[in-house]
């Protein structure tokens, strides 16, 4: 579904500089944009610090009945004594501030240095939309991803840009660390929230914490056990790495102004559209949970990766699942062969007709998984690509893509997947009758198309760990 650029930008941005000056403590300057603050506890010299101390940021989310489209976020910060100043930057939704032991600065407010815990309270706008054009089939006739729907708010947790500067006349590194709650019934992953009575159930399992939230005016109409099921079972067998602790996913209510059938936010938070089936080869509730297991940035000329690998494998997992049939497999993927999107050139975004990342890229990623699995005498597969590309710190190229083609395959699948991914051309969808099978599993999992006789072992065929599962009402 629809992974806006937000999700690039709200990730931990770390600016650290240090001055020494003769016979004075050296000072350090930190800048963070969300959550913990990932610096290295080193002193100037690169020795490591003794301790560490940390600020709290605590923000708390809230409605404002009488300003719909709107919501309040009281930030409030507790201060070491080592920081020495603290600066922090509203988002540029912000309608209104109210400062309690800060200054007004050029670029926000400054810490006063008279108040241990000062706070800013805003008022943001909550209606955002959608930063990339939606697919046609994957978007409903609504204008926002984030939207206050009068009873009911599901939005994205504001960002406030955070910076200090700290001495380290003891030896000590500082870094921030931040809590997000909602006042009153809600919930929230750090950067999804959702404003209004809810039900919370965990699953703990594959080294990860799947959280499902379930609004009261949901009108969920598939089981949460089995969402919960079907997602975790997804975990196990996506061997792709990017795997986060925990993971939150909403189930949303049906609003009119609400435009895509989900959104995956912030790494590991995503909704997705309370009315959607499990049942289905564009499985939504795997789309978005593909989403979270992407742990790479993309120029421009890869971006069509990220939705064509959710496409790719939201429908893949629903097969290995038994949640869709081989012919309903085959027609989505084979889309991609159709025009307009036949003729979309994947690296250049420019070319693309609405939906073109979808269609073009889940049948081109599904073309490179199988040459990569001919290549390799099915020892390996597409995972291995985007295994590789996870574990890029740099911004991921379609060089890039076609280099991780040719580590995990040979020569001659990347040189394919550079035609097919640089080319008005599309690959034809492969025959069902092909051998070795397309799509086949890796040596010792079922083949793909081919029914389960039981439960599926994870792809790398290691047996997964017993699952737990809780359950938290929010009311009030």
């Amino acid at each position: 579904m629809d992974r806006t650029a937000a999700i690039r930008l709200a990730g931990i941005t770390v600016v650290v500089t240090a001055a020494v000056v003769a016979s004075q403590p050296a000072v350090f300057e930190h800048t963070a944009d969300r959550g913990a603050d990932r610096t290295p506890p080193a002193t100037a010299n690169g020795a490591p610090t003794p301790h560490s101390e940390t600020i709290h940021k605590s923000v708390v989310l809230s409605k404002t009945p009488d300003e719909p489209g709107r919501i309040d976020a009281t930030v409030t910060y507790d201060i070491p004594d080592s920081v020495t100043e603290l600066s922090v930057s509203p988002p540029n939704r912000t309608t209104r501030v109210s400062a309690s032991g800060f200054d007004p600065s050029t670029d926000g407010y400054e810490w006063t240095g008279r108040q241990d815990a000062p706070t800013l309270r805003i008022t943001v706008t909550a209606n955002q939309s959608a930063a990339a054009p939606p697919s046609d089939e994957r978007h409903q006739a609504g204008e926002y991803s984030f939207v206050d729907a009068g009873d009911w708010a599901l939005v994205t947790v504001p960002t406030v840009r955070t910076s200090w500067r700290w001495s380290d006349a003891d030896d000590v590194s500082v870094s921030v660390s931040e809590s997000v709650s909602v006042d009153g019934p809600g919930a929230t992953g750090g950067e999804i929230a959702y404003l209004g009575p809810v039900i919370e159930r965990t699953r703990t399992a594959h080294g990860q914490t799947i959280t499902l939230v379930t609004p009261e005016r949901a009108g969920l109409v598939e089981p949460p056990a089995a969402i919960l099921d079907t997602v975790t079972a997804a975990a196990g067998r996506l061997q792709v790495g990017g795997r986060d602790d925990h993971v939150w996913l909403l189930a949303a209510p049906r609003a009119p102004l609400l435009g895509p059938r989900g959104v995956e936010y912030g790494g590991s938070d995503a909704w997705v559209g309370a009315d959607e089936r499990l049942n289905t080869a564009t499985n939504v509730w795997l789309h978005e949970y593909v989403h979270t297991r992407q742990a790479y940035d993309t120029t421009a000329s890869a971006r069509w990766t990220i939705e064509a690998t959710a496409q790719y494998y939201a429908a893949l997992l629903s097969l290995r699942l038994n949640a869709t049939t081989n012919d309903a497999f085959r027609r989505t993927i084979a889309k991609g062969a159709d025009e307009p999107w036949r003729s979309a050139v994947l690296s250049t975004p420019e070319t693309w007709a609405v939906g073109a990342n979808y269609r073009k890229g889940a049948l081109v990623w599904g073309a490179l998984d199988r040459r990569v699995r001919g290549a390799t005498d099915r020892t390996a597969d597409g995972q291995a690509v985007l295994r590789r590309l996870n574990d890029r710190e740099q911004p991921v190229s379609n060089a890039d893509v076609v280099a991780a083609v040719a580590a995990a395959g040979d020569d001659d699948a990347a040189a394919a997947t550079k035609r097919d991914t640089t080319s008005p051309t599309a690959p034809s969808m492969w025959p069902p009758t092909a051998r070795p099978a397309p799509l086949d599993s890796p040596a010792g999992s079922t083949p793909i198309g081919q029914p389960a006789r039981g439960p599926l072992p994870p792809l790398n065929g290691a047996l997964a760990p017993a699952a737990t599962t809780t359950a938290t009402a929010h009311h009030r």
